[in-house]
């Protein structure tokens, strides 16, 4: 991919500067960190991976910016080192270029960050440093898959990526060019990983393909996610009466529901239809910050990941978000961290859109 003159001078001329935290300085060393062995290393690429995605997030440049910078020549190898490892946060595959030049860099700490960034960037978990052999076939193996995805994604979705390659997992269909290598569930967690409410009808696809009730509640949680219903009527009233069987009216209404679409879901308008249900937002407007600060309040902790992201990308603070386990108490954590971050009143008007890009 060209990077054009025009977004050049607009990085040189309003780009953010990028924070390089303590774990990114020391990757991949983890003498510092607690433990042994692999469990040590493991603390080290979690802090290092989270760090730089948190500086990023509410610091550092967009996306396409930092894919800017990077081509210009105007990074160090501290900023390169903190792009790769942290990148992976805005799951955006306008950065799949800069892996893709990583991986082919004679410097091996360039070439480890690439390799663990790109899995972060996909929603897979990343290889340790010392777990990735440091071998020519390895990195040219690693160099073609970002190569083939970031061709493969001109024209799809990395959500349906996903998708296609659960299906085919199942041997119901051959792939499409490419496909990730991963089981069944793992590609499951990829897609609540990355999924936006407009990957919606990508998630909606795979409902006929999913055969165990595991898998189906999986999938459904992450639906409810990234369209904010209330697909589990979870009872207000501790007193009154809950179970398993409202995870099973649960999937009778996707399946439903799916079984009853005749044309393709909007995503971000089936957002909206959600928070006209609980009056939080007027029909026929856009959310605002308001908006999201008031999903917070909802005692529904599959809605809290996608409400926290909208307003990290209109306030530029940053917290870490559990997409994986909803109910985490570090999601909990996170809650009162922007609410303490964003006095709503005045940070904000009702207009401002999201800025990174």
């Amino acid at each position: 991919m060209m990077i054009g003159p025009a977004i050049l001078l607009a990085v040189v001329a309003g780009a953010g500067k990028i924070p390089i935290p303590e774990a990114a300085q020391r990757f991949p060393d983890s003498t510092a960190f607690l433990g042994a062995g692999l469990q040590r290393e493991g603390h080290m690429l979690a802090a290092a991976i989270g760090d730089c995605g948190l500086g990023l997030r509410g610091d550092g440049p967009g996306p396409q910016q930092l894919a800017a910078r990077w081509f210009a020549g105007q990074l160090n190898e501290a900023e390169k080192v903190v792009v790769l490892l942290g990148g992976g946060v805005f799951h955006d595959r306008s950065l799949l270029t800069v892996y893709d030049d990583a991986l082919r860099s004679p410097n091996l700490r360039l070439r480890q960050a690439a390799a663990v960034g790109f899995f972060s960037l996909v929603g897979a978990p990343p290889p340790l440093p010392s777990q990735i052999r440091d071998d020519p076939r390895v990195w040219r193996q690693l160099h073609r898959m970002v190569r083939d995805l970031d061709f493969v994604t001109l024209t799809r979705p990395l959500v349906r990526v996903w998708v296609d390659s659960y299906v085919a997992g199942k041997g119901v269909r051959r792939p499409e060019l490419f496909a990730f290598r991963q089981d069944g569930l793992q590609c499951l967690k990829a897609i609540r990983e990355i999924a936006e409410p407009a990957d919606l009808p990508d998630v909606l696809s795979i409902w006929p393909f999913l055969e165990s009730e595991q898998d189906r509640t999986f999938v459904m949680r992450t639906i409810e996610a990234i369209s904010l219903q209330r697909l589990v009527n979870r009872p207000q009233d501790p007193q009154k009466p809950s179970g398993d069987w409202l995870i099973r009216a649960a999937l009778a209404f996707v399946d439903q529901w799916v079984a009853t679409m005749c044309q393709s879901v909007d995503g971000e308008r089936q957002v909206r239809l959600s928070l006209e249900r609980d009056r939080l937002l007027a029909p026929n407007r856009q959310p605002t910050a308001r908006t999201w600060f008031a999903v917070l309040s909802i005692r529904n902790s599959s809605f809290f990941p996608l409400a926290a992201e909208r307003l990290m990308d209109l306030s530029g603070r940053a917290v870490k978000v559990d997409r994986q386990i909803f109910d985490n108490p570090s999601n909990l954590d996170a809650n009162h961290k922007l609410r303490e971050y964003l006095p709503i009143s005045s940070w904000v008007s009702p207009d401002r859109r999201p800025r990174r890009r």
